[in-house]
């Protein structure tokens, strides 16, 4: 599929009212407003195709930074190039995917997510952010526990103070922290509970910031429920 093709094929994909959704969620125009279904469904007939999901990614446009992520090869990146992802990511929900599905794989994952936090952009912190969550959630099972140790306090010391989707980011990264295995769960369970509740706003929709205290019990919940 060609650049042209795929926008072609996300024009037609997408609606009004997802780009009402859509910017109500405060992501970044120009956008088609596809669903994640349909994302889903290009991805599949796409598979891996770096070169387009390159020419995607630099056209700026919410929905081609999407199926960027989704189409890219994670070994197709090194370092400069995962920054210039990070440094050019449209909103805070195609970083939040460029982390996940890329940032994650990469070999020096954790360095470029310490990095990130430390950034003057916000989306490039939320990058940060995303990336350390993404590899509590779906990283290796070896990795150190003291890592995501080491940033429970600084989670704990700038969650309040943070920007508005940093905090945010930062509230997901603690949740995930806390359901990674059982040890991680209780000092994290500790930092929710001391930082209480966070505040996030939402734009004009109904979404609300979860406890991160109550999420991690009930992910362990859920688990205990499986298992039995």
């Amino acid at each position: 599929m060609t650049p042209d093709e795929a926008l072609a094929a996300l024009e037609a994909a997408g609606t009004g009212q997802n780009r009402k959704i859509y910017a109500r969620h405060g992501f970044a125009a120009p956008m088609f407003g596809v669903s994640y279904a349909n994302l889903g469904k290009l991805r599949k007939l796409i598979r891996r195709d770096q070169s387009l999901a390159s020419a995607l990614w630099k056209t700026g446009n919410h929905d081609a930074q999407l199926l960027a992520a989704l189409v890219a090869d994670p070994a197709a990146f090194d370092a400069v190039l995962l920054r210039d992802w990070a440094r050019t990511a449209a909103d805070y929900a195609t970083v939040d995917s460029f982390a996940k599905e890329i940032a994650a794989k990469a070999p020096g994952a954790r360095l470029l997510a310490a990095e990130w936090m430390d950034a003057s952009s916000v989306i490039v912190q939320r990058g940060g952010w995303a990336t350390a969550a993404a590899l509590a959630i779906w990283g290796p099972v070896d990795l150190p526990d003291q890592w995501f140790l080491d940033l429970l306090p600084r989670i704990e010391r700038d969650i309040h103070r943070s920007p508005n989707r940093v905090r945010e980011a930062m509230n997901n990264t603690l949740m995930a922290i806390g359901i990674r295995n059982e040890r991680l769960r209780g000092p994290a369970t500790g930092v929710a509970t001391r930082v209480g509740k966070v505040k996030v706003d939402h734009g004009e929709t109904n979404c609300k910031t979860p406890d991160a205290a109550s999420y991690i019990d009930r992910a362990f919940a859920r688990k205990a429920s499986r298992a039995g």
